[in-house]
């Protein structure tokens, strides 16, 4: 089992492409749906919605969105 450095080194996609022909139609449409969450509400709420929206649409039980401090040493879980 890969731990501490190993495990960041190991390859590991972070990204799939899938055809549109592979998604649901109702999917395809996820930036307009986004940028319309974020000119409607506030922020939080906006992006929260847009993590639950790309979670259901991905299959996923969570979604996360992750900062970066200006270093690119640590982290944070931010919504």
């Amino acid at each position: 089992m890969l731990a501490g450095p190993d495990l960041l080194l190991a390859p590991h996609p972070s990204y799939e492409f899938l055809a549109p022909a592979d998604c649901d139609a109702a999917d395809l449409d996820w930036s307009f749906r986004a940028a319309r969450l974020l000119l409607a509400e506030p922020a939080d709420a906006a992006i929260a919605a847009i993590l639950r929206m790309i979670g259901e649409a991905s299959g996923s039980d969570r979604a996360w969105m992750v900062e970066y401090g200006d270093d690119q040493t640590s982290i944070r879980n931010t919504f």
